[in-house]
């Protein structure tokens, strides 16, 4: 059991796991008449496909990991001296990144809303 493994309900789960089923994946695919019947030249255009997924998975997985050890800070104070005491988890964007999109998550430390002046 590696440290950066989290027990929830009991159960060991694996931050890469969805990188594994791809590569798995892959390696059972080669073991099939499909892959077999290919040219080198096929093969290879094929598994430069499929190891581009296999690394936008892992980068995502990776994300995914620090997103969840991503620790709380405080105080935020912005550069105009305003103080951010909010904190909102789940906030995500997409990245492009050389292998593909990937989605970030983080949290997100939102200024107060100010009351809407009431106008006379």
């Amino acid at each position: 059991m590696s440290a950066d493994t989290p027990v929830a309900a009991g159960v060991l789960t694996d931050p890469f796991a969805a990188s594994h089923d791809i590569f798995e994946a892959l390696i059972g695919w080669l073991g099939l008449a499909e892959a077999a019947a290919l040219s080198a030249a096929e093969l290879e255009e094929r598994l430069q496909e499929q190891s581009r997924e296999v690394f936008r998975q892992l980068f995502a997985d990776y994300l995914e990991l620090r997103a969840r050890d991503e620790l709380r800070l405080s105080p935020i104070v912005d550069a105009q001296g305003a103080t951010h005491g909010t904190v909102e988890g789940g906030h995500s964007r997409p990245l492009t990144t050389v292998f593909g999109e990937v989605q970030v998550r983080r949290i997100a430390y939102p200024q107060a809303r100010l009351p809407e002046p009431v106008s006379s």
